[in-house]
């Protein structure tokens, strides 16, 4: 079997897209886990993988989301931009599982998303004990309390004083699997540059270390600006290992908008 497919990136989180509008596509895990393999010989493997259906709410497309494991998730930020960038439009709308999400491409080609209302509850993460304070959380000796974000998918961030990724390399397979989530979750690394600039990195679950998260990067910003204040119109520059980011968070005014770039790498066939 072989089937078409579109590489893009995102700050070098880069996706497998396939387009099952017209010719419909139901994947696997197993198939996943194939086409996102490194070792795959088409496609160079992927931190995720987007199946693009018909837009079921009005929007310009629905997009599927799967991790390298081939566990499907609700929300990518990165894959998000990869996605309005590829379909060429100036204005779109992306439906996910999550939420709908308002994307704009300008000239530069820089893609800015509307990622809507963080979720701070301890239910809607989720956790599972519901009794905790999910803004200062203690899950391991050696780290400061973590401050607990959903962004469509659950994010626990920890604010370092150096060096974000030698800590997610060292905390962040652990921590994924902390029995605090029962869905798992992504860990955020974060070292505070200034009021407005931060750098971070990030173990997400089901892909491992990546360049880039975009809605870890989202998780942060609203960590950071309830760890140390935020002016809603102001972004937080967050410099990510694969590139940077450009964050607001307005709660009063639809929640998270993330700017950055995405990028077209090569469109072929592979094989299943």
């Amino acid at each position: 079997m072989e089937i078409a497919f579109t590489k893009m990136n995102g700050l070098g989180n880069d996706f497998v897209i396939i387009d099952s509008r017209d010719v419909p596509h139901t994947l696997t895990p197993e198939q996943v886990r194939i086409l996102a393999d490194r070792n795959h010989a088409q496609t160079g493997g992927c931190d995720q993988l987007l199946n693009l259906r018909p837009a079921q709410a009005g929007g310009a497309v629905f997009m599927e989301i799967y991790n390298s494991d081939g566990s499907q998730v609700d929300a990518c930020g990165n894959g998000t931009r990869a996605v309005a960038a590829l379909l060429g439009l100036t204005h779109s709308i992306i439906e996910t599982r999550a939420s709908h999400l308002v994307c704009t491409v300008d000239e530069a080609g820089m893609v800015s998303v509307e990622m809507g209302q963080p979720k701070l509850a301890a239910k809607d993460i989720p956790v599972s004990d519901l009794t905790i304070n999910p803004q200062h959380i203690a899950l391991h000796d050696n780290l400061p309390p973590a401050l607990l974000v959903s962004m469509g998918n659950p994010h626990a961030v920890f604010f370092v004083p150096e060096d974000p990724q030698a800590y997610a390399r060292e905390y962040g397979d652990e921590l994924v699997h902390h029995s605090l989530f029962p869905e798992q979750a992504n860990i955020n690394f974060v070292t505070k540059l200034s009021d407005h600039h931060v750098t971070m990195a990030t173990w997400e679950r089901g892909a491992g270390l990546t360049k880039a998260c975009g809605t870890g990067a989202c998780a942060s910003t609203v960590a950071f600006a309830l760890q140390y204040g935020l002016a809603p119109d102001h972004e937080l520059q967050l410099d990510l290992p694969g590139g940077t980011l450009f964050i607001r968070y307005a709660p009063e005014d639809g929640g998270v908008f993330m700017r950055g770039p995405a990028s077209f790498e090569f469109a072929s066939r592979a094989t299943l």
